[in-house]
């Protein structure tokens, strides 16, 4: 019985090396969605240190440092999280 798919080599390089560069972007796109993640969390971190330290100030820097902390902390990672995600949909 003769074979259903009867490929080239040049074929079956042209699919390896296609399926390589896929698992090389697929790594990439890991690592830039790690990165984002460890941004999120350290912006994150950085504000919550802001709005706990505002308690130590005296006066108005107090209320400013407050409502930076809490900026930073909580709109900051969702502004991270859209610039990725522009970037990825172009």
């Amino acid at each position: 019985m003769p074979p259903l798919l009867v490929l080239s080599p040049d074929r079956v390089a042209a699919e390896v090396r296609r399926a390589e560069e896929r698992a090389a972007d697929d790594l990439e796109w890991r690592w830039r969605a790690r990165k984002l993640g460890l941004d999120c969390v350290c912006l994150y971190l950085d504000g919550l240190l802001l709005a706990l330290a505002s308690f130590r100030f005296p006066g108005p820097h107090a209320e400013i440092a407050l409502c930076s902390g809490l900026l930073i902390g909580n709109a900051g990672p969702l502004v991270l999280a859209y610039v990725f995600w522009v970037r990825e949909t172009r």
